[in-house]
């Protein structure tokens, strides 16, 4: 399957050297699902919500300074080949050429909504990530922000003094929570002053209660949760305990997941050897290409 009918034109484009301030205005006036960054009139790269956090919401920080490089993408590839491109990239957009021409850009929702169906085969327990980074909900915004960049990651479920799952904190809790802040300082209310801001507490700021999943869900099912919710994660309860932490999945997760392509090994193990004399080779091939095509099809 390739990408021409999942490519959107909601899109905007920026210039490299563009102050912030209007790069946010953008996003606001706009709604795009990608802001596009051009240098002399080239492409340069993408901006991503995420990365308002890294500026701290200085309206005079170029657009170039929060620019990720992301992949050029041609129209006609294959969906599974931008899937990695979109992981490798650590990126949730990427910009579809058609030649030279800008023809749209391919973002991580639209590929996970086109193959959605194919979604069922797979298990939670299958692709999640069993080594949380969590955090407590005395821990400032300031430490959060500073476990995410570390780690790399975008979410921090919150737990208690005994282990108890209490919340989630985002990047992009962070980044409402900030363009608020600084609204209110245009408007005179000193209070949103950005030390305090980093050391308050983040039960402040999470969410609760917490969207979860269960390790034997399908995929599908979680999926479909995240896009109902507006989130890109869900926190996978352990030991059917919806309030302790077994993992956590995200879009990044599935897509991930999409990746295995048939030119990677898949050991395969045949039994009853003696009954090899009476099997060609050609039913050995047909019986082993059957088992293939199940999970190439997942």
């Amino acid at each position: 399957m390739d990408i021409t009918d999942i490519v959107v034109d909601e899109f905007v484009e920026v210039a490299a050297d563009e102050r912030l301030a209007k790069v946010r205005a953008t996003f606001e006036r706009e709604n795009p699902k990608g802001i596009i960054v051009t240098e002399d009139g080239e492409y340069a790269g993408v901006i991503g919500e995420s990365e308002l956090v890294k500026s701290r919401i200085q309206d005079d920080t170029k657009a170039s300074v929060l620019m990720t490089t992301a992949p050029r993408v041609e129209h006609h590839e294959d969906i599974r080949e931008v899937a990695r491109l979109l992981v490798e990239g650590d990126v949730n957009v990427a910009p579809v050429f058609r030649g030279e021409v800008l023809d749209g850009i391919i973002t991580t929702d639209g590929i996970l909504r086109a193959v959605i169906d194919n979604l069922d085969a797979l298990a939670v327990s299958q692709i999640y990530t069993d080594e949380v980074i969590a955090a407590n909900d005395m821990t400032t915004v300031g430490q959060a922000i500073n476990r995410l960049r570390e780690h790399g990651i975008s979410r921090l479920p919150v737990v208690d003094d005994d282990g108890s799952l209490v919340g989630i904190l985002t990047t992009n809790d962070i980044v409402d929570f900030v363009v608020r802040d600084h609204e209110r300082q245009h408007k005179g209310d000193r209070s949103g002053d950005q030390d305090r801001m980093l050391d308050l507490p983040i039960e402040n700021l999470m969410s609760s209660p917490v969207l979860t999943a269960e390790p034997e869900e399908a995929v599908k099912t979680a999926v479909e949760r995240m896009f109902d919710n507006g989130v890109s994660g869900l926190v996978v309860s352990a030991d059917g305990n919806p309030d302790t932490v077994g993992g956590v999945i995200t879009k990044t997760d599935v897509l991930r997941a999409l990746t295995f392509t048939e030119e990677e090994s898949m050991d395969v193990q045949i039994t009853n050897v003696k009954l090899l004399d009476s099997i060609d080779r050609a039913e050995i091939v047909d019986s082993i290409t059957q088992v293939v095509d199940k999970y190439q099809a997942m």
